[in-house]
């Protein structure tokens, strides 16, 4: 362990804490272009079923749906083992007195995906801003497809 002095480790600190930040936002960025594709391709194969009445299109179209939603579930699942270490940042700079080592983002996200987050995806499906859009795509097909059927 290197010893470093109390206004390096709190610049240290701060530029760790904002570089994660962003590593965040990306990743919510990144969500937003799932539901974009998810939209695009589920629409298209519900125009094609429909122009072509071909209603097994949309059994297609629910599955890419529910493929696109179990990705983003993954995705945010990723996202959320960052929030042990800008809580611990946080923490720091408000109480001060905790023991903190600077420079940690990939061990402590290892450790915290390694002590459940990885399995944790599945819950991540019921989270409404993860569902949507891709919930009501799922049902749209589907009430489609056994109208059509």
């Amino acid at each position: 362990m290197i010893s470093i002095d109390n206004k390096m480790l709190l610049e240290t600190l701060k530029d760790e804490y904002f570089k994660i930040l962003e590593m965040t936002e990306r990743f919510d960025e990144k969500a937003i272009v799932m539901k974009g594709w998810s939209i695009t391709l589920s629409m298209g194969a519900v125009g094609a079923a429909l122009l072509k009445n071909m209603p097994t299109l949309l059994l297609l179209a629910a599955t890419g749906a529910l493929f696109f939603w179990m990705i983003e579930a993954f995705w945010k699942s990723f996202q959320s083992a960052h929030y042990k270490r800008i809580n611990a940042i946080e923490a720091y700079f408000a109480e001060g007195e905790a023991k903190i080592e600077p420079l940690q983002i990939q061990s402590t996200w290892m450790k915290t995906w390694h002590a459940g987050l990885s399995t944790s995806w599945p819950g991540r499906m019921t989270e409404l801003h993860v569902m949507l859009p891709h919930v009501v795509i799922i049902i749209m097909c589907l009430t489609l497809f056994f109208v059509m059927s």
